[in-house]
């Protein structure tokens, strides 16, 4: 049976090329999740501003109380 001389370097520079990917395969989804975090807040913010001008048209037309109005407004704008 054939042995093989154990190479020093080969086992260095491997772990060096597999810690590289895994922290490139980190990094990626760190981005992909902070991305996706951006897109979230923002579609949230112009759906709350929508539902605050919503609310504020059914309040200047008399359809719900100040104090309802000040109630709501301030339970939309705690989503912000």
């Amino acid at each position: 049976m054939a042995t093989f001389a154990t190479n020093q370097v080969l086992p260095a520079t491997y772990d060096a090329v597999w810690s590289l990917v895994l922290v490139a395969i980190l990094v990626a989804i760190t981005l992909a999740v902070t991305a996706a975090t951006r897109f979230l807040r923002h579609r949230t913010a112009g759906d709350t501003v929508a539902r605050v001008q919503a609310l504020a048209a059914l309040h200047a037309s008399g359809a719900i109380s100040d104090e309802e109005y000040d109630r709501r407004r301030e339970r939309l704008l705690d989503q912000l």
